[in-house]
């Protein structure tokens, strides 16, 4: 069976994310390797936190803007890019601009909750409730540097008036609360948004659903906010947009790379991957990914840009255009991403960056071994 595009099962549990047999961990990411140390970036900003604020400027933006999919469908071809105009890089410039993106992502993401408990500075003992199901949260903010072995989050959630689910579960100074009908049956999930701190790690969604007996616990999420809810196609349905957190650092840095877009909607308890429906969708995501190109293509990391704008053409069923693109614009001095490895040793190089993204596009599930170039 071909693996789930780019997401996997942690490899081991953890306090924050403890394997369950209950709990459906396909939808969430791997651990990822953590360069450096970031933990700075609290003590600066704790309300926003690291994590949001590395999410890529140009991805932020787009799923704050979501006009910008009819915008910018004609982007240019790779003949036409032309050299950028008044490079920016004032490292404080960038930074204020993340906080403002990030800012706006978390006030006017759109999603369609009626009812939330946001947590942050303030302790919280508060129940909401709709459709008949009822969320009772208590929250108590912990302090910067407590480990995750305090359970700050306790939450019950009932079904028609009778508690059926008691969780603890620790949260870092950011989350919420929320009741939403998912997939359309007339019964609200109970959602439970958890953060569990760290330098690129992770928002994760605990999605409740009522099956007629019982709550059934699925999870999605991943780097920084995790992903969005949000209702794409204005059908009243639904989805819940992320990124491929599996191309993250395997060509550039973090900063430096630009995962594709993953789709998934909610159906009979379960998380459906829908990306390739939503090629309008797609494509101004692409359009975003080449103007980052442009903007970054004379200041260094550029290979993990293109790894992601491949992945993404392919998805729109344009592989021979992305990789074209890629082939003319590649930045051949770079070895990011070349290792060959067999579990933890490596046991190779590979011989350039193209033989590497084709590797992993095939392990990833975007390309076939006999699809040709």
């Amino acid at each position: 069976m071909q693996p789930e595009i780019g997401w996997y099962w942690f490899s081991e549990a953890s306090e924050s994310h403890p394997q369950s047999d209950n709990i459906n961990h396909k939808y969430l990411p791997s651990r990822l390797p953590l360069q450096g140390d970031y933990r700075g970036f609290s003590e600066v900003l704790p309300r926003f936190h690291y994590p949001v604020l590395l999410m890529r400027m140009s991805y932020c933006s787009h799923l704050v803007n979501q006009k910008a999919i009819a915008i910018e469908q004609n982007h240019p071809k790779p003949s036409q890019l032309e050299e950028p105009q008044n490079m920016k890089k004032n490292s404080p410039k960038i930074l204020s601009s993340l906080l403002a993106l990030s800012s706006a992502f978390l006030a006017a993401s759109p999603v369609i909750a009626q009812t939330e408990i946001e947590f942050g500075e303030d302790a919280i003992n508060r129940t909401i409730q709709q459709d008949g199901i009822q969320i009772t949260v208590n929250y108590e903010p912990i302090e910067i540097g407590t480990g995750s072995d305090r359970k700050n989050l306790q939450y019950t959630i009932s079904y028609q008036g009778k508690e059926r689910v008691a969780e603890k579960k620790f949260t870092f100074y950011t989350g919420s609360a929320f009741l939403q009908d998912l997939d359309n049956n007339g019964i609200s999930e109970a959602i439970v948004k958890t953060f569990s701190g760290g330098a690129h790690c992770c928002t994760i969604f605990s999605i409740y659903s009522w099956d007629g007996n019982q709550f059934v616990e699925t999870a999605v999420g991943g780097d920084g906010a995790g992903g969005s809810f949000m209702d794409i196609d204005n059908d009243g349905t639904t989805e819940f947009v992320t990124m491929d957190n599996a191309f993250l650092y395997q060509f550039s840095s973090y900063a430096g790379s630009f995962p594709p877009t993953k789709i998934l909607k909610f159906a009979s308890g379960d998380w459906v991957d829908v990306t390739r429906q939503y090629p309008q969708y797609l494509e101004s995501v692409a359009a975003s990914m080449y103007q980052t190109f442009v903007s970054n293509k004379n200041s260094g990391e550029v290979n993990g840009i293109l790894a992601g704008y491949v992945a993404q053409k392919i998805l729109l069923g344009e592989y021979r255009e992305g990789w074209d693109f890629m082939l003319a614009n590649y930045d051949r001095t770079s070895d990011w991403g070349l290792e060959i490895y067999e579990g933890n040793t490596q046991v190779g190089t590979y011989s350039d960056f193209p033989t590497a993204l084709r590797m992993f596009l095939i392990e990833q599930g975007y390309l076939q071994p006999n699809d040709s170039l």
